[in-house]
């Protein structure tokens, strides 16, 4: 990781905060990484679920059916995410 040397790098000490998405939010291992990247000071997540939508208030959650291409390949093309869980 980046570091200064007063400070130690952090996701809130980022200006553009990139975009982190997060497949499988509603999962076991999805929740636990979004809950885990928030209370690191992750701002711009973005969770996609299948059927049961997530419960995560500062998340933008998304509909996604990730066994059809044509929807992924938009998905990504429309969030242009930075990180990919």
């Amino acid at each position: 990781m980046l570091s200064n040397k007063n400070r130690p790098y952090s996701p809130t000490t980022n200006p553009l905060s990139p975009p982190t998405v997060v497949f499988g939010a509603s999962g076991l291992v999805g929740s636990a990484i979004i809950s885990k990247l928030l209370s690191l000071g992750y701002e711009n997540i973005i969770g996609t679920y299948h059927r049961r939508k997530p419960d995560f208030q500062s998340v933008k959650l998304v509909k996604l059916d990730c066994t059809i291409q044509r929807d992924v390949e938009e998905f990504f093309s429309t969030y242009r995410p930075e990180y990919v869980f």
